[in-house]
């Protein structure tokens, strides 16, 4: 299997600053820079925080936020840990160990507590038990390369791929994915505001999208 270098990998995180307020901001890593960085969601324009380079990970593949903990995760590409990333200064904590490479997608689900994980191996969707580390096979998403996923305000997984730039709708029990049409190819990172509303970051053009 081929890896896909990244750039401008991107989740969106929505902060309450106030209880009237309701403030967005986003992180992005550069795997290609080993950097992390805040995105205006705005603009599109991105501030550098850290170099992610640090206790082994080697290509962060994707992002997912854990709103309940304040957390940032990410999975390595090249040698399958799980960690945190500390958003002040870019330190990964290793917290599991997958045994697998060639992640691609990553996105947290707070009704099940579980992570779910796409592999560019095979398209191939899995789920990650954060209290035990283990992670289990759900099945074969029959799509292309899913390289950004993200669970909207609902509790439906959403992914994209890659090269066609088909957005879908993947069944969390099943892996089966609906598509639902096409955006722009190149979308290797995406998030949903708290309203809905659904951003990306494009690896070609290194520019942020919104999508229908």
């Amino acid at each position: 299997s081929s890896r896909v270098m990244r750039r401008a990998l991107f989740l969106l995180v929505p902060l309450l600053a106030a209880p009237a307020v309701n403030a967005q901001t986003s992180y992005a890593v550069d795997s290609n820079l080993d950097q992390l960085f805040s995105v205006d969601l705005n603009t599109g324009a991105a501030t550098f925080i850290a170099s992610t380079l640090n206790n082994t990970l080697s290509t962060p593949a994707d992002l997912a936020w854990d709103n309940a903990t304040q957390t940032l995760w990410t999975i390595d590409l090249a040698g399958g840990a799980v960690g945190t990333i500390d958003v002040t200064n870019g330190t990964f904590t290793p917290v599991h160990q997958t045994g697998q490479s060639g992640w691609q997608a990553m996105a947290w689900d707070p009704s099940s507590q579980l992570f779910y994980l796409n592999n560019q191996t095979n398209p191939d969707l899995y789920v990650l038990d954060p209290a035990t580390g283990v992670t289990t096979l759900v099945g074969d998403t029959a799509q292309g390369l899913i390289t950004a996923m993200s669970i909207d305000p609902g509790g439906q997984l959403w992914g994209i791929d890659f090269s066609s730039g088909t957005l879908v709708q993947i069944d969390k029990n099943t892996a089966a994915a609906t598509p639902i049409g096409t955006a722009v190819s190149g979308i290797q990172g995406m998030g949903f505001s708290p309203t809905g509303q659904l951003f990306g970051s494009n690896t070609n053009d290194d520019s942020l999208y919104s999508i229908d």
